[in-house]
Parts: C-alpha cells; sequence; structure tokens
C-alpha cells in the first residue's frame, strides 16, 4: 500500500503552510506548492487537526495584520524611504586643477509621513461605530421595522 503525501509532502512543512497563509495564499495554491491534489489537501484537512489548526492560526492572525494597517491608514504614520540622488564628483591635482567630473548615484535614507486616509477612516467608523457613523441610519431602522413586519404578517400568515 502506497505512503500517504501527509507524512511527505504536508506534515514537514507545517511551518511553510502557516506563512503562505499568513501570507494570503489560498487553499489552491496551497496544495499546488506542496504538489498535493485538490481532494487529498482537504481529506487531511478533515482528518489531520494539525493542519486545520495552522491554517486557523495563521488566518487569523493575517486578519489581525490587516486590522492593524487599516488603523495605521485611518491614523496616518511615519515610514522610511531609500531615495536616489545624483551628484558630480569632482577631482583636483595637487595644484588645485580639475582632473575629472563624474556624475554618481548615492542614496539615502529619508523619514517620510504618510498622512490619514479618509477612506480608510469611513470603512473603520462605519464598521466600529454603526449608530454614530453608518452611511444610512434612517435605512437600518427602516430595515429592522419592515423585518418585525414581515414577522407579524408571517404568524398571521398573510405574507406569503
Amino acid at each position: 500500500m502506497a505512503k500517504s503525501k501527509w507524512y511527505t509532502h504536508v506534515e514537514p512543512r507545517l511551518d511553510e503552510i502557516y506563512e503562505w497563509a499568513c501570507n494570503g495564499l489560498q487553499d489552491n495554491e496551497i496544495y499546488k506548492n506542496l504538489n498535493i491534489g485538490k481532494n487529498a489537501f482537504y481529506q487531511y484537512l478533515n482528518k489531520y487537526e494539525e493542519l486545520k489548526d495552522t491554517l486557523t492560526r495563521a488566518r487569523t492572525k493575517s486578519v489581525e495584520i490587516v486590522k492593524n494597517e487599516l488603523f495605521k491608514n485611518c491614523t496616518g504614520y511615519p515610514y522610511w524611504e531609500d531615495v536616489a540622488y545624483k551628484c558630480k564628483v569632482k577631482k583636483y591635482d595637487d595644484e588645485g586643477r580639475l582632473i575629472s567630473e563624474e556624475d554618481v548615484i548615492k542614496t539615502a535614507t529619508l523619514q517620510k509621513y504618510s498622512p490619514s486616509n479618509v477612506q480608510a477612516i469611513q470603512y473603520y467608523l462605519n464598521n466600529r461605530d454603526k449608530k454614530e457613523w453608518a452611511n444610512n441610519p434612517h435605512a437600518n431602522d427602516l430595515k429592522k421595522e419592515e423585518l418585525e413586519l414581515r414577522k407579524r404578517l408571517a404568524e398571521e400568515e398573510i405574507w406569503e
């Protein structure tokens, strides 16, 4: 009987699978990287708790990373950027006469600031403080009233 690919292709690579899932790879990309089939991947996912746990932890972490990045975009943040610039290098002889002149590319690391993003702020507040920041608060109230009306009518068997 053939040995399962779980022991050769999957189990030894759980750390890699974790990193792939943290970086946003989908199931189909993961099982292709593992060189196993779709059916085998999902069988292993159902059979081996380690794989399920690895993917769950990784995806939870990736959501946290995205939440943190969203918050940074809401508040603005400093960052460092390498900037290339051109300068002239002149060489002189002992008597002060110009011998050569050449262009040289140098780099400098500058601190810059990314200002807050209004769309990120709106998205964050719409989802975190719905009472104060809903796009259309009256529509939510109307939907609730409509649902209550539908429930009453369904109970009275008027609504079909």
